[in-house]
């Protein structure tokens, strides 16, 4: 039996096994997550679709297929599998690393308390907590903000373009 890490927005989240029978090899994913993901197997010459991975009620997603020889070979040995946005997904919120943003100013915000991101295709997101009672996070950017809920609490949420230009965009 191999064992290949999945990828879901780029952080290892779970694993793919495959057990060869026959002329068939059967793949089993087990993930950390929430939804509906499209899973896809990364090979050294291409790529094939696995299916649809769903959550189970504990935020696990599963997937169980099995496929031929002839369908798996064009993509190579398998190096490992990505879990990629359903139409209608997006990709999850997470803490943002050091390196998201290039300016001080949206690193000195994305380093705070509670501070999320996403990356949608060029667009980068950055979600700064609602807090009535303190100043707005990043004042010469309201006109930009949306008021919207990740993961279940209220968010300031910001959208930048690849040079960190304001963007409207719905988050």
């Amino acid at each position: 039996m191999d064992k290949f890490p999945v990828y879901l927005g780029g952080e290892p989240v779970g694993e793919l096994t495959a057990r060869r029978e026959g002329a068939d090899t059967f793949f089993t994913l087990r993930a950390r997550g929430r939804g509906l993901w499209s899973a896809w197997a990364v090979g050294e010459r291409g790529e094939f679709r696995l299916g649809l991975a769903d959550a189970d009620a504990d935020g696990i997603l599963c997937l169980r297929r099995r496929f031929t020889a002839a369908m798996t070979e064009r993509s190579g040995a398998i190096v490992r599998c990505e879990l990629r946005a359903v139409s209608g997904e997006k990709a999850p919120w997470k803490r943002p690393p050091p390196s998201f943003f290039r300016s001080a100013a949206l690193r000195r915000a994305a380093a705070g308390e509670g501070a999320l991101c996403r990356t949608e295709g060029a667009v980068r997101y950055l979600a700064l907590p609602f807090a009535p009672e303190r100043p707005f996070p990043l004042p010469a950017l309201f006109c930009f903000a949306s008021l919207a809920a990740a993961e279940g609490t209220r968010y300031w949420i910001f959208a930048f373009d690849a040079e960190e230009r304001p963007v409207f965009s719905g988050a």
